[in-house]
């Protein structure tokens, strides 16, 4: 495990695999612990470095309150910063909120990440080069 320090509070975070880097989003209900163990991140760590973390005030990573969907999308920018300034986003539930939100503040030039992108063309990448076998 590895942590990485948002603008209020530390993150902890794993990575797996090697290549571009893809950020696992979980849902409100889970941990990396919960997200790591899950197959897509075996597949995506083939072909990526995937990185599933604590959103805040879960597992091991620090909160602050009141809570504030901004400090999400703070820990999303310090993910990927530390990732190499771009990074594919992929979410599920309310972390697929969450990610489109730090995507879209990225497209709006509000952050340094401006590579940062929804995981979309990345599967449809990935199944079209997996058809192809």
């Amino acid at each position: 495990m590895t942590h990485v320090t948002s603008a209020d509070g530390t993150k902890s975070f794993e990575k797996a695999g090697t290549g571009l880097p893809v950020i696992i989003v979980s849902g409100a209900l889970s941990d990396r612990k919960l997200i790591g163990s899950n197959p897509l991140v075996a597949m995506l760590s083939k072909h990526f470095s995937v990185y599933t973390y604590d959103r805040r005030g879960r597992g091991e990573s620090s909160d602050r309150q009141p809570y504030a969907v901004s400090r999400e999308i703070e820990d999303i920018d310090a993910l990927v910063n530390h990732a190499g300034q771009s990074a594919y986003l992929y979410g599920s539930s309310s972390g697929a909120a969450s990610a489109l939100q730090a995507a879209a503040k990225t497209l709006k030039g509000q952050t340094p990440q401006a590579d940062a992108a929804s995981l979309e063309p990345l599967l449809t990448e990935f199944f079209a080069s997996s058809s192809s076998r």
